[in-house]
């Protein structure tokens, strides 16, 4: 609606004519932008977006590319959706598993082991629900915003420097708000201060402070950021040298991001297929012990 020329305020009104369960945040949100606010600042308030997405809204606005910047944050959702729905279909079996398991190990207490039924029950209820709530926190934390695990894991340092995953989703998230700002003709300076929006640590966002005062005293890109404590890999440093020196920064930055995310997508697909293998040695486990 944006595209085709439509207010914001109109859009996000039609849009909340369908009833779901954020009919209020939108409401706040068609108000706020209907008193003069911001998209990206009407989007805070809400509470729908990450960090990161708010940092897209943020830049698209500046440069005047709203409705590509949701469209990309759009493709992005999608993405994440269906990835988790792919979790949670793998972790089906395993619980239907662990049900019956449960069934079993109940029958087992009561009959073989001479079990009173009513404590059988509990106690086994009880292991199966806790069970549960892990497999749930596990899908939960799965689908929260990268930023936050990228602030939770700043102090360690042994994180931050030797871990791939925790590099490539670092560089996956930063670089691509910068190169998106960059491309849409923002100031190297602003791109950089905007992205620390995203994050939560004051220890990434000194470092990101510091990178934008180095830009502002005409310093490059690969080398105020180069200077910073922050997770960069041998390999992104280099890309982002010769980059500068060619003047193809943006060119190179996107296909490194399409290589970053192939790797981060077959990463998860490996985690995918053995993450509910461990379900199945905890379901053996939880019946041996009652066989035992």
């Amino acid at each position: 609606m944006i595209d085709a020329g439509i207010q914001a305020s109109t859009a996000v009104k039609t849009i909340n004519k369908v009833k779901h369960r954020d009919n209020q945040a939108l409401a706040r949100m068609a108000s706020m932008l209907e008193r003069g606010a911001s998209l990206s600042s009407a989007f805070e308030r809400t509470g729908l977006l990450s960090k990161f997405e708010l940092a897209m809204v943020g830049s698209a606005e500046k440069a005047g590319r709203v409705a590509q910047g949701l469209a990309h944050i759009s493709q992005e959702r999608k993405q994440s959706i269906e990835q988790a729905n792919t979790l949670a279909s793998a972790f089906f079996l395993p619980k239907a598993i662990l049900l019956i398991g449960a069934v079993a190990a109940i029958f087992i207490r009561i009959f073989q082991s001479k079990q009173d039924a009513f404590t059988a029950i509990i106690e086994v209820s009880l292991l199966f629900i806790v069970a549960l709530f892990l497999i749930r926190l596990f899908l939960y934390l799965w689908s929260r915003d990268v930023g936050i695990y990228l602030s939770l894991a700043w102090p360690l340092e042994f994180i931050r420097r030797r871990s791939g995953w925790f590099q490539s989703q670092f560089e996956y998230k930063f670089y691509r708000s910068l190169n998106w700002q960059l491309q849409s003709g923002v100031a190297a300076d602003q791109a950089v201060n905007r992205c620390s929006t995203m994050l939560t640590n004051l220890g990434y966002k000194k470092s990101l402070a510091h990178a934008v005062n180095d830009l502002k005293s005409g310093q490059s890109i690969p080398d105020s950021l180069a200077n910073q404590n922050l997770a960069l890999s041998s390999r992104m440093k280099q890309i982002l040298v010769v980059a500068n020196q060619t003047g193809t920064f943006e060119r190179s930055i996107d296909a490194e991001l399409k290589l970053l995310k192939a790797r981060i997508d077959l990463r998860i697909e490996q985690q995918i297929k053995w993450l509910p293998k461990v379900l199945y040695v905890l379901v053996l486990w939880f019946v041996l012990t009652y066989l035992i």
